[in-house]
């Protein structure tokens, strides 16, 4: 007659080692601090840093425009929080490739389609910040183009700064800070 005492050996073996093994898996797990700290975003971001003062950040954004050669994304900062009409007017005296999002007044981006035939910047604006309930003013775009395209938009009254990242910055990989604008400038616009 065969023996299984080596078998049985060989699963009680295998089994005190996989529970050794979740056992040690939920102890790291408990002590990791992942939970309780913000994450912090990996790679390119657009906005001002909250340690940054407006004359720090628009001399950065100032020389990311001035680096910009090719297509980009950028962050298009109006000079105050502007209605969806005067927006879709601005971002249309230069043909650019790509308006890609909206940010309202103290709330997240909104990714915006492109204008079909008939209808302006300005009603995609205003029928996607519709959409979502979002407040009816909007404080910054971003936008897809060429560094020359940007620099041109750069001048056009309304624009406070623009701030461009990196060619190879990839749309949805990228952070997007909400617009910070400092109380004295703020109530003077």
């Amino acid at each position: 007659m065969r023996s299984f005492d080596g078998v049985d050996r060989a699963r009680i073996v295998i089994a005190l080692m996989c529970t050794l093994g979740l056992l040690v898996a939920v102890v790291l797990a408990r002590n990791s601090d992942i939970r309780s700290q913000p994450m912090s975003i990996n790679g390119d971001t657009l906005g001002r840093d909250t340690s940054e003062t407006q004359a720090e950040y628009l001399q950065r954004a100032s020389k990311s425009l001035v680096e910009a050669e090719e297509k980009a994304f950028a962050l298009v900062i109006f000079n105050h929080a502007i209605t969806p009409s005067v927006a879709g007017r601005i971002l249309e005296t230069i043909s650019l490739e790509r308006v890609d999002a909206a940010l309202p007044v103290a709330t997240t981006a909104i990714a915006l389609p492109e204008p079909t035939v008939g209808t302006s910047r300005a009603d995609v604006l205003a029928t996607q910040l519709a959409m979502v309930n979002a407040p009816e003013f909007i404080e910054a775009v971003i936008v897809y183009d060429t560094g020359d395209n940007l620099r041109e938009l750069a001048v056009v009254p309304g624009v406070e700064s623009i701030e461009v990242l990196p060619s190879n910055a990839v749309w949805g990989a990228f952070g997007i800070r909400q617009v910070i604008r400092d109380e004295i400038h703020s109530l003077n616009n």
